[in-house]
C-alpha cells in the first residue's frame, strides 16, 4: 500500500490538470498514489488523465461538487497520509519529502501545512507568498484560524485516521468554496499542526473573474456558516472567539461593499461589527467613511486598500521576507 494518497478533484480542467499531475509525479518522495476524481467533466479530462499509468488512478462520478469529489477520493485512498491538490495548482518537487518527517513520529501532530506561492493564472508570474497576506501559525491554531483562513488548499498533509475522528468534507451548497476552512477548523480542534515556512506549492490566482462569480452576500452567508459550525462543533475551542470572528467578518464584508461603492450595506456591516466588538476602533472609523456615500466611499476604500498593501509590502521588504 502507498504511504501517501494524493487526492486531486477535477472538473473540466483538461488544459491544466496535466501540469498538476506532472508536479506530483516529479516529487522526490516516491511512496505515493495519485487519486484523480473526475466530478463529471464534459471536456477531455478523462483522456488526459487515463493516459497516465500507475501511480495515477482515475475515478469518475456524477457532478456533485469539489467537496464530494474529495470525499470520494478519501474513501478510495489507501495511504496512511492524505494530501490534497486542486486541479489547477502545482507542487514543488520536495513538498512531501520536507513535510512528512514533521508528522511521521507517533507523538507528532496529525497534520502539516506549508507556505505557497500565489501566481497569475494567465501569465504564470509570481504575485506573492500566501503567508504575506495571511500570516501562518502552528501548534493549536483554532483561535487564530477561526478569524482568518491562512492555510492554502494545496498545502496540507493529514494523517488518515483524522477523518475517522472529524468526518469528511461538508458537501452542503452553503459551504461551497469554504469547505476547506470548515475542515481545517475541525482538524484544528482535534490536533495541533506542524508548519514549514518553505514555499512548497504554487496556488493559481484566476483574477477578478472568479471573484465576480460570487456576490458579497453569498460570501458573508457562507463564512458565517463556517464560523457558527465551528462553534457548534467544538465550543470549548471556538465559543470565546465567536464574536471576534463575526466582527472581523463584518469588517471584511463592509470593505467589500465599500470597494463597490455600496454605502448602505457597507454602513450596515460596519455597524454590525461595532455591535459585536464595541471596542474596535477600525469599525468606527470605517463606518464614518460611509457617510459621504457612493463614489467618495469607493475611492476612499480603494485608497485605503492600496495603502494597507503598500505598508505590508514595505514591512515584508524590511524584514527580509519579500
Amino acid at each position: 500500500m502507498p504511504h501517501v494518497s494524493v487526492i486531486i478533484p477535477t472538473y473540466n480542467r483538461a488544459r491544466l490538470v496535466r501540469d498538476t499531475l506532472d508536479s506530483v509525479l516529479a516529487q522526490t518522495y516516491r511512496d505515493l498514489e495519485i487519486v484523480v476524481v473526475d466530478d463529471g467533466s464534459s471536456d477531455d479530462t478523462a483522456a488526459v488523465v487515463t493516459a497516465y499509468s500507475a501511480p495515477v488512478r482515475y475515478l469518475r462520478q456524477q457532478n456533485a461538487g469539489q467537496a464530494a469529489a474529495r470525499n470520494t477520493g478519501i474513501r478510495a485512498a489507501g495511504g496512511e497520509f492524505i494530501a490534497f491538490l486542486d486541479d489547477d495548482d502545482v507542487w514543488l518537487p520536495q513538498k512531501l519529502e520536507q513535510q512528512l518527517p514533521l508528522i511521521s513520529a507517533a507523538s507528532a501532530p496529525a497534520w502539516v501545512y506549508c507556505d505557497a506561492e500565489v501566481f497569475d493564472g494567465t501569465t504564470g508570474q509570481p504575485l506573492h507568498r500566501f503567508s504575506q497576506i495571511n500570516p501562518a501559525h502552528s501548534g493549536w491554531i483554532g483561535a487564530s484560524l477561526i478569524l482568518r483562513d491562512f492555510i492554502a488548499s494545496p498545502t496540507p498533509v493529514v494523517r488518515r485516521q483524522v477523518f475517522e475522528q472529524v468526518g469528511y468534507f461538508d458537501e452542503s451548497p452553503l459551504l461551497k468554496r469554504r469547505e476547506d476552512w470548515d475542515m481545517w477548523l475541525r482538524i484544528a480542534a482535534y490536533s495541533p499542526v506542524a508548519y514549514t515556512p518553505a514555499v512548497l506549492a504554487r496556488y493559481r490566482f484566476h483574477g477578478q473573474t472568479a471573484a465576480r462569480s460570487e456576490d458579497v452576500w453569498t460570501i458573508y452567508r457562507s463564512r458565517t456558516a463556517v464560523i457558527e459550525r465551528a462553534v457548534a462543533y467544538a465550543p470549548g475551542v471556538y465559543a470565546s472567539m465567536r464574536k471576534p470572528a463575526l466582527a472581523m467578518l463584518c469588517l471584511y464584508i463592509g470593505r467589500q461593499f465599500a470597494m463597490a461603492g455600496n454605502a448602505r450595506d457597507a454602513r450596515a456591516m460596519f455597524a454590525q461589527s461595532i455591535r459585536l466588538q464595541p471596542r474596535s476602533t477600525a469599525a468606527y472609523a470605517q463606518w464614518l467613511l460611509t457617510l459621504p456615500g457612493g463614489a467618495v466611499l469607493q475611492a476612499t476604500a480603494r485608497m485605503a486598500l492600496w495603502l494597507r498593501n503598500k505598508r505590508h509590502a514595505t514591512r515584508l521588504t524590511r524584514s527580509g521576507e519579500h
